[in-house]
């Protein structure tokens, strides 16, 4: 889950009142309170806060959370690359089957 909260704290920490931040990134003081009280936004209005802060959208989820995701990615890809080794498997085996029949028909017109 995200952690708005830390807008407040980078902004400080880099000289950035919350009313210039809010205008750098269209919105009003009042706007931009909410987003961090709700601990909600658009993913294109994190991006662009982000960027008026000099920082990775990542900064604002926790790290466990990004564990979990790029967790769950990985498992996913493996999920993927298993079914493909599996499809690759069948297509051998049946290469196989094919070239063990060509096999028996050369031997019986021999």
């Amino acid at each position: 889950m995200a952690n708005l909260q830390k807008i407040k704290t980078i902004a400080k920490s880099k000289g950035i009142t919350m009313a210039d931040l809010a205008a750098e990134v269209g919105l009003t003081p009042t706007g931009l309170g909410l987003i961090i009280k709700s601990n909600k936004t658009m993913t294109d209005k994190l991006e662009e806060i982000a960027r008026v802060l000099e920082v990775r959208v990542s900064t604002f989820f926790d790290e466990d959370e990004l564990t979990a995701a790029n967790n769950a990615a990985e498992q996913s890809k493996l999920l993927s690359l298993l079914t493909q080794k599996d499809a690759i498997i069948a297509q051998k085996d049946k290469i196989i089957e094919q070239k063990d029949e060509v096999i028996q028909i050369l031997a019986t017109h021999r």
